[in-house]
């Protein structure tokens, strides 16, 4: 059935990373993954809340679907001028 609905909503995201503090779907673009461990994904709201996670690794933003487009866009472009 997964399939099946993949092949009728091709735009819809594969995989959807889920908040580590309160356990909640995170959206493409809303979140802070941790740079070293593998699996340590944590939502804005979570982020914000309370002077932030008290996490012992440094957390960056995720970029969303319309920044990776732009930065592959744009070192295509690079490439094709060298």
């Amino acid at each position: 059935m997964m399939v099946l609905y993949h092949l009728h909503n091709p735009t819809a995201p594969a995989f959807v990373t889920t908040c580590n503090v309160c356990h909640l779907d995170i959206e493409t673009g809303q979140g802070w993954r941790c740079e070293v461990c593998p699996d340590f994904d944590v939502c804005n709201a979570c982020f914000q809340r309370d002077g932030g996670i008290d996490h012992p690794h440094k957390l960056t933003n995720h970029p969303s679907m319309a920044e990776r487009d732009a930065q592959n866009k744009e070192a295509r472009q690079l490439r094709v001028l060298q």
